[in-house]
């Protein structure tokens, strides 16, 4: 009977022996499982602060007084480690609209349906003349990468679908939803004029010719 006894012991410690060291296997397979989603997300969340690739998508530009809309496809560089942008917009089938290329201090745009070429070190003024409105194109480093408040006047909330940040002395709103690495959502108002982007990061890798200034011949040049 004793020796009974202690074989029902002996196995009775093997099974807890073995129930141990499998929680020990679980436990550990949990915690390897735990840090490698923390590796993914935590390059998500890197992947998102840089606005450097090449977007591509839509922009639709409505009066909403009027109801009236304009709507382009674009192709944008971007590179603000380099402080470097290239624009180029067009209508169906292709047909160009206008090229803006940020160069530094220099800023270049091309009207194609009026053979305009204007230069400028003022940014602001031939953007202005791209979108018909307002802005600062160096703002567009931060809404396609790591979003900051716009400046002075500016207020901003988190929401949900994105960032909403308010400037009641200019009667200015935007949004920005940068949720996905790769997905830029953009809207921006003030008045009646209501812009909206949809930009996708191109898989294509960034190169230098992205940013080349075009042909001036055949333009009449304007330098603001």
């Amino acid at each position: 009977m004793i020796g009974l006894e202690l074989m029902r012991s002996a196995m009775s410690n093997l099974v807890i022996g073995d129930y141990i060291r499998n929680m020990r296997l679980i436990v550990s397979l949990l915690l390897l499982v735990i840090l490698v989603n923390c590796s993914t997300d935590q390059t998500t969340k890197l992947a998102k602060v840089t606005d450097k690739g090449l977007w591509q998508g839509k922009v639709v530009v409505t009066n909403q007084k009027t109801g009236k809309k304009k709507w382009v496809f674009v192709s944008w560089a971007s590179d603000s480690s380099a402080d470097q942008m290239k624009i180029n917009a067009s209508a169906v089938f292709d047909i160009p609209v206008a090229t803006f290329v940020k160069q530094k201090q220099a800023n270049h745009l091309w009207l194609y349906q009026n053979k305009q070429y204007f230069q400028s070190d003022n940014g602001p003024a031939l953007f202005e003349k791209l979108l018909r409105f307002p802005l600062k194109p160096e703002l567009f480093y931060d809404l396609l990468g790591e979003f900051k408040q716009p400046g002075p006047g500016w207020s901003c909330i988190e929401q949900d679908e994105g960032t909403h940040c308010k400037n009641p002395q200019s009667k200015a709103s935007l949004k920005v939803d940068n949720s996905l690495a790769d997905k830029r959502k953009i809207i921006i108002q003030r008045g009646d004029k209501h812009i909206e982007m949809r930009l996708t990061r191109s898989k294509v890798e960034l190169k230098p010719s992205f940013f080349q200034l075009q042909q001036i011949s055949g333009f009449e040049r304007i330098v603001l």
